[in-house]
């Protein structure tokens, strides 16, 4: 079953301006000291690089300003505090120029929005608490200053529920080697039992700001540099996930996590031997069993001793009937958390390996008696 997605609205085209010179905007609309300082320091851009998204960058504080007026309204609230931390975490990224090289990343508002709301909470309480709605696009500005927009993005994030949309990390790493680097987005999502982490991967190429096309098909959750080669390669989680929540807690990640190795010509791979070794990592051995005679909250443990068995070698028959046979022996309460997860822990069964361990592992040999 896909994931969540943060919405992306295509009927809004990007485009592609020359930002005004900062000294032509109004004094309502200049930087504030303090956000130049903030973008500073999370960047470590030399003057030249923060010069790059000034302008831009004071437009975006006009915009906030604005929005901020609703927030300082409701400065007596009991949960005023709490309002002002989610709107910095959630419009740091507009506050952030990005150095990538021949350019810069930063996120632009379009119409960002601070509401105090009075609505029911999780258990059905009339509370009061606030909204805030941010649509906005990545924005690329090449060294002559023309900022280049890229497909509209929505982010959220409501104090009742406490659901939230929102970026978690941005950094910077040029996988195709054209001197512009791609950006690499750390988005987080949430609610009452739901939970969902993900990554963006977007590039600027041929004037214009898209989604990395080697990364097509990808579910990006992360980035590491495993083999440690100085390219961060990418971990997803979605080739075994399962959305069924445990209860009020999140639900644990889709395992095992599959690596796409980063090649030089900027391409990933999910069956090379760095690929191999990272999931060799996740999964050592063939598991003894399938099915936990423990408490497994809706199969999840089963899920990953079943991924890790297609890995092996085992074959999609074979794991079905070792599932059947271990059911009959398990604990009353075992088997109908097993029950309830049936059908999730099938689809698993068909999910198709993208490599073998069995073929590449190193062979165990016997020890001496």
């Amino acid at each position: 079953m896909p994931r969540s997605r943060a919405t992306a609205n295509a009927s809004s085209k990007p485009r592609n301006r020359t930002i005004p010179d900062a000294g032509a905007t109004t004094a309502d609309s200049s930087t504030s000291p303090a956000a130049d300082e903030r973008a500073s320091s999370a960047t470590g851009a030399s003057h030249a690089e923060r010069d790059l998204c000034a302008p831009i960058t004071a437009q975006i504080e006009a915009k906030l300003r604005e929005a901020e007026t609703a927030l300082r309204r409701g400065a007596r609230r009991r949960n005023a505090a709490e309002a002002r931390s989610a709107w910095a975490e959630v419009t740091a990224p507009m506050r952030t120029c990005l150095p990538a090289g021949s350019g810069g990343w930063i996120f632009e508002p379009f119409d960002p929005r601070f509401e105090w709301v009075r609505g029911r909470d999780l258990f059905g309480q009339l509370v009061d608490s606030y909204d805030i709605d941010v649509s906005g696009a990545w924005v690329f500005v090449d060294a002559q200053g023309v900022a280049h927009e890229g497909e509209r993005v929505d982010v959220a994030w409501s104090g009742i529920g406490s659901f939230a949309r929102q970026t978690r990390g941005i950094s910077v790493f040029d996988y195709d080697s054209d001197g512009a680097g791609e950006l690499i987005v750390e988005l987080t999502s949430s609610g009452h039992e739901s939970w969902d982490g993900r990554m963006e991967l977007w590039t600027f190429s041929n004037g214009s700001v898209r989604p990395y096309a080697a990364a097509d098909g990808i579910d990006l959750d992360s980035v590491v540099d495993f083999d440690h080669d100085g390219r961060l390669d990418i971990v997803s989680i979605d080739r075994y996930w399962s959305t069924a929540p445990c209860g009020m807690d999140p639900p644990p990640r889709g395992r095992p996590p599959v690596l796409f190795h980063s090649l030089p010509d900027g391409r990933f791979s999910a069956s090379d031997s760095v690929a191999a070794a990272y999931l060799l990592e996740q999964c050592p051995a063939p598991p003894p069993a399938l099915l936990s005679r423990e408490t497994d909250c809706d199969g999840f443990a089963a899920a990953q001793n079943i991924a890790c068995a297609r890995l092996w070698g085992s074959s999609a028959a074979s794991v079905r009937e070792r599932m059947r046979h271990e059911l009959d022996s398990l604990p009353e309460r075992s088997r109908t958390y097993i029950d309830g997860a049936w059908d999730r822990l099938m689809r698993i069964v068909e999910v198709e390996p993208p490599l073998s361990l069995r073929e590449l592992a190193p062979p165990v040999m016997p020890r001496d008696e």
